[in-house]
């Protein structure tokens, strides 16, 4: 399962669009910093604007996630080289998880060298760290914000086995990013005052991307992290890994690739 593994980052390699999004996510993390991006929030949210960075990473990062994991995981069915692997003697289960595991790595490594720039990039710039956010907290934010990209990976993956072609696994996941926005459209309520108040409940409440989208106002302020609701958040992310990574396999190990 190493090798295997080891070999697909080798693949990754030789990919365009794996070098384009890495050096574009690194290109933007140091440009976000030397703009100061994040400094003027701290007006509303005082001293977490690393906190914010990490908002604004995985966020983006969850949409170019269906692009690249679509992309790279379906590749083989394009190309009709899985039927090559399999034959080598090599298991679906093997196959099937090595990619995924590979992508997971990619997308988290990625995930950290982008906010790791931004954090580089504004010490060097202005010398000072603006967080006072207590490090349970701020590890806590860190890797629930990195699951929600992870479980785009895992969705698309699965997708990816059931369409078997690289632009109908683009479309299929993008359509399924665009009716979870649709859902949250229909949580848009009116409270009293004549404002809009954004109230997600229900199983949308948790879609990756809605988890984001509900960061800022509900988890981002000190003290509010730590509570249940944030758990369920992770605990979410990781059910949509487990559910979508079993579903793939399972669709792959029925599927005919001769």
């Amino acid at each position: 399962m190493r090798n295997l593994i080891r070999v697909e980052f080798r693949k990754m390699r030789c990919y365009w669009m794996t070098w384009g999004v890495g050096l574009f996510f690194i290109a933007h993390s140091v440009y976000m910093a030397l703009r100061g991006t994040y400094v003027s929030s701290l007006n509303r949210y005082p001293s977490i604007e690393y906190v914010l960075c990490l908002y604004s990473t995985a966020r983006m990062l969850s949409i170019v996630t269906i692009l690249l994991t679509a992309y790279v995981i379906a590749e083989d069915f394009s190309m009709r080289t899985v039927q090559n692997v399999l034959a080598a003697g090599i298991s679906r289960g093997k196959y099937y998880f090595s990619r995924l595991c590979a992508q997971m790595i990619f997308i988290f490594s990625l995930y950290s060298a982008g906010y790791g720039a931004y954090i580089v990039t504004r010490i060097l710039s202005t010398g000072k760290v603006n967080t006072q956010m207590p490090a349970a907290e701020f590890l806590t934010v860190f890797f629930v914000m990195a699951l929600q990209p992870l479980a785009y990976v895992a969705v698309t993956a699965m997708i990816s086995v059931f369409c078997r072609s690289q632009s109908a696994s683009v479309v299929a996941a993008e359509a399924w990013l665009f009716f979870s926005i649709v859902l949250r459209l229909y949580s848009i309520k009116e409270i009293p005052g004549g404002t809009a108040a954004v109230v997600y409940r229900g199983p949308i409440a948790y879609e990756p991307l809605t988890v984001l989208e509900r960061f800022l106002e509900d988890f981002v302020l000190p003290g509010r992290v730590l509570t249940f609701d944030f758990f369920l958040c992770a605990v979410s992310a990781v059910l949509i890994i487990m559910v979508s990574s079993v579903i793939g396999y399972k669709q792959l190990r029925r599927s005919d690739v001769r």
